[in-house]
Formats: structure tokens, C-alpha cells, sequence
């Protein structure tokens, strides 16, 4: 039976205030039918609200990480002028050394030149004594 013949039995078969009242059943039984599912939906959205919000956060927290370890760009700027500048005075002092000796080595060569003088005069006067 459909729910049109239904309502015709029931309208023959009982009184109007009978009628109103089964009727009244059914509109609150659909009423709360429906309030339980927009419950369901609300706490479905919270759920899903709350980990977008996580989500969001958990980003936000990331870049906030990000920016705190970042090198900004006016620093970089100022930092490679700054080594720029250094391997300028790195190349000018090698260019200004190459083909010279430092004073360590240039000492050490004047040591060794005056030991092996004073070992050859030594020998040229102790030769000259045994003749």
C-alpha cells in the first residue's frame, strides 16, 4: 500500500483529531530523524574543522622554523660582498708572494749558506796546515 491509500484508510477508518494526532507523530519522527542527522553532520564537520586547523597549524609552525633558519636576502648580499672581498685579498697577496720566498725560508738559506762557508774555510785552513 502506498502512503497516499494509507492516508485514505486512515481518514475513513479514525476520527479528524486521530487523524491530526498519528500525522503529528510522523512530522516529529521525521523532526527528530533530521535533527539527528544535522548532529551527525556538525560533529562530522568538527572533526574534520579541527584537522584542517592541525594541518594549518602544523604548517604555519613549519614555515615559522623555515624563516628562523632562512639566510634573508640582505644578508646574503652583505655576506657575499664581504667574502668577495677576502678572496680579492687572498689572490692579491698569492700574486704578490708567487716567485718570493718567505723571511723562515730566506733565514734558513742564509744559515746553511754560512755553515757550509765556515766548513769549506775549516777545510781550506786544515789543508794548509798538514802540507
Amino acid at each position: 500500500m502506498t502512503p497516499e491509500e494509507e492516508k485514505i484508510l486512515l481518514f475513513i477508518n479514525v476520527s479528524m483529531k486521530d487523524y491530526v494526532d498519528v500525522q503529528i507523530k510522523h512530522l516529529q519522527e521525521n523532526i527528530d530523524d533530521r535533527f539527528e542527522a544535522m548532529d551527525i553532520a556538525s560533529r562530522k564537520d568538527d572533526l574534520l574543522i579541527s584537522a584542517k586547523f592541525d594541518a594549518v597549524n602544523h604548517t604555519k609552525d613549519l614555515l615559522k622554523d623555515l624563516t628562523l633558519l632562512s639566510f634573508p636576502r640582505s644578508e646574503h648580499d652583505i655576506y657575499r660582498i664581504k667574502t668577495d672581498a677576502e678572496i680579492a685579498d687572498l689572490r692579491e697577496s698569492r700574486a704578490e708572494s708567487k716567485g718570493k720566498a718567505s723571511q723562515s725560508s730566506v733565514s734558513l738559506g742564509y744559515f746553511f749558506t754560512a755553515l757550509t762557508f765556515g766548513l769549506a774555510l775549516a777545510t781550506l785552513i786544515h789543508s794548509f796546515m798538514i802540507k
